[in-house]
């Protein structure tokens, strides 16, 4: 199900669907509209586009049963919202958000694809898979542009604003790894975390990156100086999700074995201020292109299914 709450007051404003099973993920607001695109799981994955201005589930599809488990693994949506990456098998796929169909098709990796992620302009994709390495794609041609090589697999990337360098946190890593995208070379490893890393993200200037890892810590980096400049620790017992603003000024945490969601200032780590999730753990946090609407998503169950909420943070 969809369900979107006032946030001053609680107020539930309206509900979609709701089975009582299955997980729901937001992946992103298609910009200069009202559609923000999900991604459902109940018995298969499925994407389902809300529009949150009319309240009404506008669109969906159910995405291809690529994986031995049956469904899809993850789903990335590009920056202008026209195109979904999947994941399942070792090809790179690209779906038409609009009508579902599969647009693109690519071979170069010898093993699952993982993680990907598009590059700001569109133009470019970078994938990772179980084959430890990570491939650059021209997504117009669908040619390789590159490959870079690693020593374990990938399990988030992140490409800088400025499409020039890209980072990678690897299965069981508790650092960042960083690349020259120009170059297709690894760059100096910044240590800090104690545990492993479960996300990281850019700011939009492309001067900081921010990680959230296991060791209970969010720690803000200056790229250029290769150190933290700033850390904190949320309440959470987990730390498994972290977006960034449109701005830049704000992130938002959450953990999918806790119900908080904590917002806080960028520039010197306060927190402004947490919501409790009533479905209770989160799965998922998307901010809007511009201004500071968030949606969340559920990855437990709850009586009523799967839930989407949007908060004004």
């Amino acid at each position: 199900s969809a369900v979107v709450f006032d946030r001053a007051s609680g107020k539930r404003l309206w509900t979609h669907g709701g089975d009582g099973s299955g997980y729901c993920y937001p992946l992103g607001f298609i910009p200069g509209s009202n559609y923000l695109v999900t991604r459902m799981f109940r018995e298969g994955t499925s994407v389902a586009i809300i529009d949150v201005a009319t309240k009404a589930i506008v669109r969906g599809w159910p995405l291809p049963k690529l994986s031995q488990r049956g469904y899809v693994n993850d789903a990335v949506l590009s920056p202008d919202g026209k195109l979904l990456w999947a994941s399942g098998d070792n090809k790179v796929r690209l779906c038409d958000v609009t009508t579902g169909k599969e647009v693109a098709s690519w071979s170069g990796h010898i093993d699952a694809v993982t993680v990907a992620a598009f590059f700001p302009d569109g133009k470019r994709l970078l994938t990772a898979g179980k084959d430890r390495s990570m491939r650059l794609w021209d997504i117009e041609s669908g040619e390789s542009l590159g490959k870079i090589d690693l020593e374990r697999t990938a399990h988030k990337l992140a490409v800088s604003p400025d499409g020039e360098r890209a980072v990678a946190v690897c299965a069981g890593e508790s650092v960042l790894r960083r690349f020259d995208l120009t170059t297709l070379r690894g760059l100096p490893v910044e240590d800090g975390h104690t545990q492993l890393v479960e996300q990281t993200a850019w700011t939009p200037d492309g001067k900081h990156l921010l990680s959230a890892s296991r060791d209970g810590t969010v720690r803000v980096w200056d790229v250029a100086a290769r150190r933290t400049v700033r850390q904190w620790t949320p309440r959470t017992r987990s730390l498994n999700w972290l977006a960034i603003s449109g701005d830049g000024t704000l992130t938002a945490t959450a953990g999918y074995n806790d119900t908080p969601i904590e917002i806080w200032n960028i520039a010197d780590g306060k927190r402004l201020h947490s919501m409790m999730n009533p479905e209770g753990s989160v799965g998922a946090l998307v901010f809007a292109p511009r201004g500071t609407i968030l949606a969340t998503g559920t990855f437990h169950m709850t009586q009523q299914g799967p839930a989407i909420r949007l908060w004004d943070a």
